[in-house]
């Protein structure tokens, strides 16, 4: 296939490739090796951020046009959509599919390994190193989130957040991979119903993520993650002892002057400004907005403690 692009002033090109959708970018890039190689040569510094869904569904998010969404089959090729776009990847046949702004991609093969190589492959030559954001859904074993995690080294592309969901047979893995957590991402979120995780006490520190975030949580032990910058709880359904829990560590944090934490949040707190504040200099300062305590600590750095709206925020400031 030609392309009377490739035959314009290399500058044309160039303003012609910046002023493309990313999802275009991705079909012209499948198109041709000459498009492959024009793609990677005249865009080598832009930059972007992909989200991997691991539920048959991968997203790209742009920095400026908004979020484009890609979803990846292994179907067979009778089960392909008849307006699809036929292509080939490799070796192998492939088509893509345009519905409702969302591109299918359509591999005829069903193997995982190859489907994840191959798009992330093809994200590589597009867009040159994007960071990753994965999410890692119950219907995969570690397995798979190990395939991942080669082909993104093999491509040299970094992950850049992950989110866990639900999943029974995580196991021993999971602890495994939080432990080297620190080397893979900055950010982790993960959902605290898998296997009552946080309702079990951890060797402090092991996390030491920039960002960590529970979700679904009705109890954690917060000082076994204290090596963490920041902290984000979803309370749902939390215990009744969890606000008196909360009144210690605060007390905890506020001896520890070495570590790095900076700030928790926890939303959907169910329990009084009192509770959380037992025991600590008053008089609390009251707004329209809400309730708020700032104490000292022992470095002279205090704690601002806030509860506006049913959202706890625990902040460290000079």
């Amino acid at each position: 296939m030609s392309f009377p692009l490739f035959r314009l002033p290399h500058l044309t090109i160039i303003q012609v490739f910046k002023n493309m959708s990313h999802e275009t970018l991705f079909l012209l890039s499948i198109s041709t090796k000459k498009a492959k190689n024009y793609i990677k040569k005249y865009l080598p510094k832009q930059f972007l951020t992909a989200d991997f869904h691991m539920c048959q569904l991968i997203k790209v998010i742009p920095p400026d046009n908004g979020p484009g969404h890609f979803r990846i089959y292994g179907f067979c090729t009778v089960d392909w959509p008849k307006n699809a776009i036929r292509c080939s990847i490799g070796n192998h046949l492939a088509a893509v599919y345009l519905i409702m702004g969302q591109i299918d991609f359509y591999w005829s093969r069903s193997n995982f390994k190859f489907i994840i190589s191959s798009f992330i492959s093809q994200i590589y030559i597009c867009w040159n190193c994007p960071k990753i954001s994965v999410t890692f859904n119950g219907r995969y074993s570690f397995q798979h989130f190990s395939i991942l995690t080669e082909e993104l080294k093999r491509n040299n592309l970094g992950i850049e957040s992950m989110y866990f969901l639900r999943n029974e047979s995580y196991d021993e893995k999971l602890i495994k991979f939080l432990v080297e957590c620190p080397e893979i991402t900055s950010k982790l979120v993960i959902d605290s119903e898998i296997d009552d995780f946080f309702e079990n006490r951890h060797p402090c520190s092991f996390i030491q993520v920039k960002e960590f975030e529970i979700k679904n949580c009705a109890w954690v032990y917060l000082e076994d993650f204290m090596e963490c910058k920041s902290i984000r709880v979803e309370c749902v359904n939390a215990r009744n002892n969890f606000g008196v829990y909360i009144n210690t560590f605060i007390q905890k944090w506020m001896n520890d002057v070495e570590c790095p934490l900076e700030v928790i949040t926890i939303t959907n707190c169910s329990f009084a400004f009192e509770q959380i504040t037992n025991g600590f200099r008053k008089p609390f300062s009251h707004s329209v907005a809400g309730i708020s305590l700032q104490v000292q600590r022992n470095d002279g750095k205090h704690i601002l403690i806030t509860l506006i709206e049913n959202i706890l925020k625990m902040e460290l400031i000079e």
